[in-house]
C-alpha cells in the first residue's frame, strides 16, 4: 500500500489520496466500502462547481469501482477533454452522484 501516493487529476481540479482505515472510520464509510479520498480541490475546477470538496470519497468513477488512487487516476485519464465523469461519492454520512466536466 502506498500510503504517501497522491494524483493531481488535472483537468478535473482535484487531488487525491488513499483512504486508510482510521480516515475511513472517521468519515464513517460504511465497513467494506473501498474509495479514494479527495484531498484538495481547485476552488475554480469543474469538481468544486459540482460541490465536490476535500474530504469526499471516491466510490465509483463511470460505474467502475475505485479502490486504490491508481485505479482512480486511470479511470479519470481515460476520459477525452470535454468528456464527463459520472462519480459516486461517500459525503455527509451518504452516497451521492456529481457529474464532473473534464476541462
Amino acid at each position: 500500500v502506498h500510503t504517501g501516493f497522491s494524483f493531481d487529476s488535472g483537468m478535473f481540479g482535484i487531488t487525491l489520496g488513499p483512504l486508510g482505515a482510521e480516515m475511513a472510520r472517521r468519515l464513517r464509510v460504511p465497513s467494506g466500502s473501498r474509495g479514494v479520498l479527495v484531498t484538495e480541490v481547485d476552488p475554480v475546477s469543474a469538481a468544486a462547481r459540482e460541490g465536490v470538496r476535500p474530504g469526499d470519497v471516491i466510490l465509483k468513477i463511470n460505474g467502475q469501482a475505485v479502490e486504490t488512487v491508481r485505479d482512480a487516476s486511470q479511470a479519470l485519464q481515460a476520459i477525452k477533454p470535454g468528456g464527463a465523469a459520472r462519480m459516486l461519492l461517500w459525503k455527509g454520512g451518504q452516497e451521492t452522484f456529481v457529474v464532473v466536466s473534464k476541462e
